[in-house]
């Protein structure tokens, strides 16, 4: 499954790289883009990630996602 998210809180390389990085380490995530200049995150993920403690994880970070095509 594919979904597409707007990243908020994300400023410069390094947080594009560190949302990237919790991405890619969740459980589920197969394929993690993310675009410091859209300031958006193209996922492709398994039928059971848990998107909202992945949701969750990335707003703890400082980085809270809102989903843009459901």
């Amino acid at each position: 499954m594919k979904k597409t998210f707007n990243v908020n809180g994300m400023h410069c390389s390094h947080c594009m790289k560190r949302v990237a990085e919790i991405l890619k380490q969740f459980p589920g995530v197969i394929r993690a883009r993310v675009s410091l200049k859209r300031h958006q995150a193209s996922i492709i993920m398994d039928e059971n990630t848990n998107l909202k403690a992945m949701m969750e994880l990335l707003e703890q970070a400082g980085y809270p996602l809102e989903e843009i095509d459901r």
